[in-house]
């Protein structure tokens, strides 16, 4: 891929990665907008993708129905771009995949997020690695898991979780048996917890 391309784009896999969001940015929404067939993995990793320019692209996504996946590694995503995503997963019906790592998300922004997934039944696989969500943010998301019956992968790695953040995911796996993958690497969780983890016989 050319540096100096602000767009890169696979017409056959139908995936699209912006690496100069400015350059692009009301072309993109456009063709969110309007529905374009040719987009249907969308990565925005590393755009600096903050605040307003977040805001905009969950407006456009509100009325999109192609977009099935859609990445937004690396943008400092905080508690407020977490807003705006959570209002836009809670009547979005196409995402299936959504891919937040290496962010600032933090519990406050997993609390949003989660509430969200209480309700979205179309997302099967979601990675929040490396955000800083703690044992709160478990707390938080282990309460949507209990409802949620789509989502099948959970990426937790690296986010400081302690004893206390599994033993909240444990209990909501006693009554979720959706969940097939789940990475709890890098985290400061000790091997008995994880006994509560494993008892779930779909992991």
């Amino acid at each position: 891929m050319s540096q100096e391309s602000p767009l890169y784009e696979d017409t056959e896999k139908r995936y699209v990665e912006v690496v100069q969001w400015h350059v692009v940015k009301e072309k993109i929404l456009t063709r969110l907008r309007e529905n374009d067939s040719g987009i249907c993995t969308l990565y925005l990793g590393n755009c600096n993708f903050r605040g307003e320019e977040c805001k905009l692209l969950c407006e456009a996504l509100r009325v999109n129905s192609t977009v099935t996946k859609i990445n937004l590694y690396c943008n400092g995503i905080g508690a407020e771009e977490c807003k705006y995503l959570s209002e836009l997963l809670r009547v979005n019906s196409t995402i299936a995949t959504v891919l937040l790592h290496n962010n600032k998300i933090g519990a406050e922004g997993c609390k949003y997020l989660s509430e969200a997934l209480r309700v979205n039944s179309t997302i099967t696989s979601i990675n929040i690695d490396e955000n800083s969500i703690g044992d709160e943010g478990c707390k938080y998301l282990s309460e949507s898991l209990r409802v949620n019956s789509t989502i099948t992968s959970v990426n937790l790695g690296g986010n400081n979780i302690g004893d206390e953040g599994c033993k909240y995911l444990s209990e909501s796996f006693r009554v979720n048996n959706k969940l097939t993958g789940l990475n709890l690497s890098n985290n400061q969780i000790t091997t008995f917890p994880m006994d509560w983890i494993f008892s779930n016989t779909t992991l």
